[in-house]
């Protein structure tokens, strides 16, 4: 069946602020939503920044390789963390990453700092969800309220390989979708981060 032949998903958009917070402010919310494990954004932010410093801080280099190419092959990353990681990786030696780990960890885990695809990446495995997320163009950036797509969502890859799921300790894997929205004209990779909700959900948040 062709996309357009598909009926549409509807979905209630929940709001944040855009404030650099959001992407972490959506996956409080999702978590609220599909769990009922109330997390704070400045809580998100903490333990993922801190989850993906764990990650980095191991010396062996298979699992180094591993995640260089989670980071540059699968996921599209944007630049920024893509140069991070440059700097980190050049050199493949542990002071190296030491250094990435510090300028990593003081950048985003400052408050309004915006997330990317890779801090919703190490979300997913961390707090055990199914990551997806549709990508809208300027003209739908002040999209309220209800909003309806003909396609499916772009999946987040997981983590699963590299390291296993902490929490919620639940033994089914909810499906978390978010909507990213950004100004073709300005910067794809800036943008705001939103949580979708199936209209056929009963809104928790």
């Amino acid at each position: 069946m062709s996309h357009a032949s598909q009926p549409d998903r509807f979905y209630k958009v929940i709001s944040n602020p855009a404030n650099g917070d959001c992407l972490f402010h959506a996956i409080s919310q999702g978590l609220l939503q599909h769990y009922q494990v109330k997390r704070s954004h400045k809580k998100v932010r903490k333990e993922v920044v801190r989850y993906l410093c764990k990650l980095l801080k191991t010396e062996s280099h298979t699992r180094q390789e591993k995640w260089s190419a989670i980071v540059h092959n699968e996921l599209e990353v944007w630049w920024r963390v893509q140069d991070y990681l440059a700097t980190g990786i050049k050199d493949e030696t542990p002071s190296s990453f030491s250094k990435f780990r510090r300028r990593y960890r003081k950048k985003m885990g400052s408050l309004g700092e915006p997330g990317t695809k890779l801090e919703l990446l190490a979300a997913a495995n961390l707090f055990n969800f199914n990551a997806f997320y549709y990508e809208m163009g300027k003209n739908s950036k002040n999209c309220k309220g209800i909003i309806s797509f003909k396609t499916s969502p772009i999946p987040i890859i997981s983590f699963k390989e590299i390291a296993p799921p902490q929490e919620p300790k639940s033994t089914c894997r909810r499906d978390l979708c978010l909507m990213h929205s950004y100004d073709h004209a300005i910067n794809c990779y800036a943008g705001h981060w939103e949580l979708l909700i199936p209209c056929n959900e009963n809104c928790q948040v």
